[in-house]
């Protein structure tokens, strides 16, 4: 049984039981993991790897927390840093090693960046800065070695978007960080940002999540606010008000645990153990049985008793109570990991 999912852009991983790693999906930049460049329809073993506790795709690859020590391990596309290793080349096609980086107890992968939580609460960026997703204006252009993010301690949560970067502080306030054109760091403005800026109202926070152009929170009464680009419907509050610059609530929506966003679709999961979407639907990534685009949460088909959720480009996976994983949505790369390229507007059983 799966412990653990993550969905990157065109691909999604899974720790299992045993604390090893599979991943299926697009693998032209190796992020996969298993020493090749072939795309898989169904999971395949990251190569080398063993010991995961926890596991984040991003774009082009993919990193995973190892050991009781907290040691990160990344592979796939390195061309701008984003695997963290002292090395020239441009993609990795099995797993490297963070410098000398130890203690992790969560990790983000965005498009170009990577972001590490360490014991002691501060957080660790590695990858490309420029647009500030590092939160070290001391950084210029990119950095091969994890960066601290200055200022920032009692960090208890973090998401990567495509060049922003947003966390929950233990008070319950949320720092982001980054590029801002589309309003995503949640500021006020879309004024550019090279380090923490607070995110704007004062709402108290439970968790944060970056997705590519757009930034989500479940807030302690368990009720969901977004900001930044609100591609077709993507921050939930049924508008056509094209981006938001400062937390939107999500209305008629409660009893949220947790949330994942991606490049427009967003999900949530419930207490209940189900699972909600919404935003843009071509390829069936809200699991509603149907490709009509939706600016408000529809309950996706077929998960009923959901533990954690992970949402990609255009699909998204839920980790199930039993230990198995459903995906629904796009699927040109196999990313639903069912052993097929066919869309999926219905929740589809990973071949684990």
């Amino acid at each position: 049984p799966a412990t653990a999912i993550s969905a990157g852009a065109h691909h999604a991983c899974a720790v299992l039981a045993d604390r090893t790693i599979r991943c299926w999906g697009a693998n032209a930049n190796a992020q996969l993991g298993n020493r090749s460049t072939t795309r898989s329809a169904t999971p395949v073993a990251v190569l080398g790897l063993g010991g995961a506790r926890a596991v984040a795709a991003g774009t082009n690859h993919t990193c995973a927390i190892v050991g009781d020590d907290g040691k990160v391990y990344c592979w796939g596309s390195n061309a701008y840093g984003q695997l963290g290793a002292t090395t020239e080349r441009s993609r990795s096609l099995e797993p490297v090693r963070v410098g000398e980086l130890e203690g992790a107890i969560a990790v983000a992968a965005g498009a170009r960046h990577t972001c590490a939580i360490l014991a002691d609460r501060t957080i660790r960026c590695w990858g490309s800065n420029e647009e500030g997703q590092l939160g070290n204006s001391g950084v210029r252009g990119r950095s091969a070695e994890p960066v601290e993010v200055k200022g920032i301690v009692r960090a208890s949560s973090i998401g990567a978007g495509d060049a922003h970067t947003c966390i929950r502080i233990k008070d319950g306030t949320g720092r982001c960080w980054g590029a801002n054109g589309l309003g995503q760091v949640g500021r006020g403005s879309t004024a550019a940002t090279r380090t923490p800026a607070l995110i704007a109202r004062g709402t108290t926070l439970a968790f944060v999540t970056a997705g590519r152009f757009h930034s989500c929170t479940v807030t302690l009464a368990k009720t969901v606010a977004c900001w930044g680009w609100n591609l077709l419907g993507a921050l939930g509050g049924g508008t056509d008000e094209p981006t938001a610059t400062a937390p939107v609530a999500v209305p008629k929506l409660g009893g949220v645990r947790a949330i994942d966003a991606g490049e427009g679709l967003t999900c949530v999961l419930m207490t209940t153990g189900r699972v909600r979407c919404w935003g843009p639907n071509d390829f069936g990534g809200l699991g509603n049985q149907s490709t009509t685009d939706s600016p408000t949460p529809v309950g996706v088909s077929g998960v009923a008793d959901a533990v954690a959720i992970s949402v990609g480009t255009a699909f998204a996976c839920a980790l199930l109570e039993s230990g198995a994983v459903r995906c629904w949505g796009q699927n040109a790369s196999g990313q639903l990991g069912d052993g097929s390229r066919t869309d999926r507007a219905l929740a589809a059983d990973v071949s684990l």
